[in-house]
């Protein structure tokens, strides 16, 4: 009995060794199996088309907008990337991005099939790449006292060429829609047609010769204007326009005071057939001096202007007050020569723009003289996006009172704590201003029934809409800084101003779809740890790299200063032998200083990139194989446990 039990426990254990090998066995076949499997199908979604974007903002996938452009392409188009390879002197940063261009450029290529070929160039010094570069208007940046770098990109059709000189890091959530701008450019070549309606002398005031006499002098066009004929080609519709021609691609319509019903429902008609409108209406317009009136308080109750009947037909107000903001008060000297706090003239700063919108993501300042507010609920089928708003900590004042003084409205300021419309967008289907057709001439009798048959009750297309609640924002005064270079005056932007002006205009009279675009979320996903490391690389060479400064400053001065000595005026002084060794020396040293500084900043950077290239490795093969081991060791122990049973 006890031998046949010795017997049987034999087998148990011999049988239980063998299930237990033949479990490592199968596991580790399992493993490999698992691995082959894992490394084929990356293979084959490698070289497959199909591809998913899981990232939270889609940032690799192309907007609808664009998607449209490039399913319209009828003739080829050749998109040139100019990006510097060479690793010693293409910072990480820059070779980071120029890695996630391609990939969106990729995009383009696949979107755009036949019509959109991709080529890419590395423009070496003295290389065929580098004289294309420069055929194509990309020029190179600067990375430090030696090396340059090029990063840049052009859109070919024909003879048609765009091109972005430089693509800068703080405009990568535009990258999609520079491109695209760029590649509606060269397929839609014409200058497009800008109507421009004003009550105010925009186009400058001609007097004439009786005048002349008196003292008064001809007024030139603002700035402004001048800046947008060289871009479009712009038509001054004049106040008393009865019908906006049919070819205008944007209608600007700056500051409509005391326009007639027939002007009116000439803008309401044309944006009823999918016209794009920029309006720039003001409570309180500093540049306007028409008013006529015998005493200052009835001038500046005179000032300002409305678009009421289409604002009204739109579900929109605008406001007769002035928004006063003591967060962005601008401080300007005052009578006495002090600074003063102005809360009506707003300085905004970045937290005041949208940063979705291509037309405001790009602003960091702006500044508006005296600005109302758009308040009020859209009609059924319009949207009203926010492009600027005002802090929060803020009121509305009387236009009258603050153009006055604005040391009483700051005596009894008392915050409202709401963020008020200073600009916003307006999209959707418009209904007519007009609901009962076109408004008879004074002493006229009802329209013919041909004229109301052409009446448009309701938009058609995709009509747009701009409003800005200021007009003197746009005046040479606020928006420029004029200079006089050798003879020439030159007008140099002194906030962004300008460039929202500019921006507006060619967005709105672009391809349709590019007002689609929004400002797509940055590519860049940094790691804090990244960060972390680099700040204590650079921590640790700032002492070495502070000494090194402080003596290449003094080699400079010394090399100045012998330098000056060798060039004193009409004296020709001539350097002794010892001054001219010790110039030598220290320009030597100097080389020697710059080179040393470029070492220690390489290094800091082949660190940072060793330390991405380690967690690469972590996350793309370390993290896969320790799940796929942990898997493997959970099926031996369930295999071990049933075997045990």
């Amino acid at each position: 009995m006890k031998d046949e039990t010795k017997t049987e426990n034999a087998g148990a254990s011999k049988s239980g060794g063998m299930g237990e090998s033949t479990a490592w066995l199968f596991s580790g076949v399992g493993i490999v199996i698992l691995l082959v499997i894992t490394i084929g199908v990356n293979m084959i979604a490698s070289s497959s088309s199909i591809r998913k974007d899981f990232t939270e903002d889609k940032i690799f996938t192309l907007s609808q907008g664009t998607r449209n452009i490039l399913k319209k392409l009828d003739t080829p188009i050749t998109i040139r990337f100019f990006a510097t390879k060479d690793q010693e002197n293409m910072p990480p940063v820059f070779r980071s991005f120029a890695r996630r261009i391609e990939d969106m450029l990729s995009e383009y290529e696949k979107v755009g099939g036949k019509f959109v070929k991709v080529e890419k160039y590395d423009p070496e010094p003295l290389s065929d790449a580098e004289d294309l570069a420069k055929l194509d208007g990309i020029e190179p940046q600067s990375v430090d006292l030696f090396d340059q770098i090029y990063l840049g990109l052009s859109v070919r059709m024909l003879d048609e060429t765009a091109s972005i000189p430089f693509l800068a890091l703080n405009r990568e959530n535009l990258l999609e829609y520079d491109i695209t701008r760029m590649i509606s450019q060269v397929t839609t070549p014409e200058k497009a047609r800008i109507g421009v309606i004003s009550s105010l002398p925009v186009f400058g005031n001609q007097v004439n010769p009786m005048m002349m006499q008196m003292g008064q002098r001809n007024t030139p066009p603002w700035i402004a204007i001048n800046q947008m004929r060289q871009l479009f080609e712009v038509t001054d519709l004049t106040t008393s326009v009865t019908k906006i021609p049919e070819d205008t691609d944007v209608l600007l319509v700056m500051h409509p005071k005391d326009l007639s019903e027939a002007t009116l429902y000439a803008i309401d008609q044309y944006l009823m057939g999918g016209g794009k409108l920029i309006v720039m209406v003001d409570p309180a317009a500093n540049v306007d001096q028409s008013a006529t009136a015998q005493n200052q308080m009835q001038a500046l109750m005179q000032n300002g202007s409305n678009f009421e009947k289409l604002f009204s037909a739109w579900g929109i107000t605008f406001s007769s007050q002035v928004v006063a903001d003591r967060r962005y008060a601008t401080e300007i000297r005052g009578r006495t020569g002090q600074p003063e706090e102005r809360p009506g003239i707003l300085s905004l700063e970045k937290a005041a723009f949208a940063t979705e919108d291509i037309l405001t993501s790009d602003l960091d300042s702006m500044l508006l003289i005296w600005s109302g507010e758009f308040s009020g609920t859209p009609v059924e089928g319009l949207k009203m996006t926010t492009l600027m708003e005002s802090s929060g900590e803020n009121q509305m004042a009387e236009a009258f009172m603050i153009q006055m003084s604005a040391e009483n409205i700051l005596k009894e300021f008392k915050s409202d704590q709401k963020k008020h419309v200073l600009s916003a967008r307006l999209e959707g289907t418009f209904p007519s201003a007009f609901p009962d057709g076109k408004p008879a001439a004074s002493g006229e009798e009802a329209q013919p029934e041909s004229d109301e048959s052409s009446h448009i009750a309701k938009s058609t297309g995709k009509p747009s809409v701009l409003l800005v609640g200021d007009v003197d924002f746009i005046f040479d005064q606020y928006a420029f800084r004029v200079m006089n270079f050798f003879g020439q005056q030159v007008a140099q932007p002194q906030n962004g101003n300008s460039s929202f002006f500019l921006s507006m205009v060619e967005q709105m009279s672009g391809d349709e779809n590019l007002i689609a675009i929004r400002g797509r979320a940055t590519l860049t996903r940094p790691f804090t740890k990244f960060k972390e490391l680099r700040l204590e690389a650079e921590n640790r060479v700032k002492d070495e790299q502070k000494n090194l400064q402080s003596e290449l400053e003094k080699a400079q001065e010394e090399i100045n200063r012998l330098q000056s000595l060798k060039q004193e005026g009409t004296q020709k002084l001539t350097l002794s032998p010892e001054q001219t060794k010790l110039l030598q020396e220290f320009r030597s040293k100097e080389f020697e200083m710059k080179k040393q500084l470029k070492e220690i900043q390489k290094k800091l950077d082949r660190d940072t990139e060793a330390v991405q290239r380690n967690w690469q490795v972590v996350q793309i093969v370390l993290v896969p194989l320790l799940v796929t081991l942990i898997g493997a060791m959970i099926a031996v122990m369930k295999r071990v446990k049933t075997a045990a049973r």
